[in-house]
């Protein structure tokens, strides 16, 4: 077994941004020909897209059980980054303030996608949890620990009080306050951010996405990331090859809810990494 981790980070042109009907292309900066900001009628701004995949490309197959978690060693966890930034030609005058005219809800749409590469795949993918994950303290708001930091400190104290048999129950504890204090709160006084299953109608194949809103990235920064755990149940006696594709939107667009932009709309542009449960 082996961990995969794939990358790429392309420079693309959206032009009528807040338009019903925005376009997004992937441009060589080298070859483009750049157009003042002031100039009447100029609809382009440029953005730099990073999105990065990991996680592992050979799991094990397991029996669906009664336990809806499973064998420990047969859970695995997959992670994506996704960040924003201008292009940095500051003398071309494309440096601007795309977070401001990011729409407030469902600003980012970020799905991943199990394509099957095989008909009538013998595999399912169960999905057990998935997280938007952080660094704390962030900027507007307190993190898990700072809220809890009293309760949490008497815990240890009381700990540390105990026999030596609880030194394991005392890293637990610290495990999972560890744990905890990395997710951002779907909701924290608003919304942050949800997910959402559905068909890929492209491929026919399950998908999952993250809607996440403009306050995550005033809040946390605009490089995120997204964690994913699942098992994989079926058939050990047939070949099985699925791709773990990563597609991220964006959205300016306030009127329309369905109205976002990508680089990776189109399949040719597919990033993804190769996984072939066994």
């Amino acid at each position: 077994m082996a961990t995969q981790v794939i990358t790429e980070v392309i420079d693309v042109k959206i032009d009528h941004l807040d338009s019903l009907k925005p376009t997004c292309t992937r441009v060589n900066l080298e070859k483009e020909q750049f157009v003042d900001y002031d100039q009447k009628g100029n609809t382009s701004r440029y953005l730099k897209f990073y999105t990065s995949l990991i996680g592992e490309d050979s799991p094990e197959i397991m029996d669906l059980t009664g336990n809806y978690i499973g064998e420990s060693s047969k859970i695995y966890r997959y992670d994506w980054h996704f960040g924003l930034s201008c292009i940095p030609e500051q003398n071309k005058r494309v440096i601007w303030d795309w977070k401001s005219k990011l729409r407030d809800n469902n600003s980012i749409k970020l799905q991943l996608i199990f394509d099957s590469q095989i008909d009538k795949s013998g595999v399912f993918i169960d999905i057990l949890c998935a997280n938007l994950l952080c660094l704390n303290p962030s900027k507007n708001t307190a993190s898990w620990f700072e809220k809890n930091r009293e309760g949490f400190n008497n815990s240890l104290k009381t700990l540390a009080n105990t026999t030596k048999d609880y030194s394991k129950i005392a890293s637990d504890v610290f495990n999972v306050a560890n744990v905890l204090t990395n997710f951002i709160a779907s909701d924290d006084n608003g919304k942050n951010w949800y997910l959402y299953k559905f068909l890929d109608s492209e491929r026919n194949n399950f998908a999952i996405e993250w809607h996440i809103n403009k306050r995550v990235l005033e809040q946390y920064g605009p490089m995120l990331q997204g964690s994913l755990v699942v098992n994989f149940h079926g058939s050990r006696n047939q070949a099985q090859k699925l791709r773990l594709c990563i597609r991220p939107s964006i959205s300016f667009n306030e009127k329309e809810e369905l109205c976002y932009v990508s680089p990776y709309e189109s399949i040719k542009h597919d990033h993804y990494i190769e996984i072939n449960p066994k």
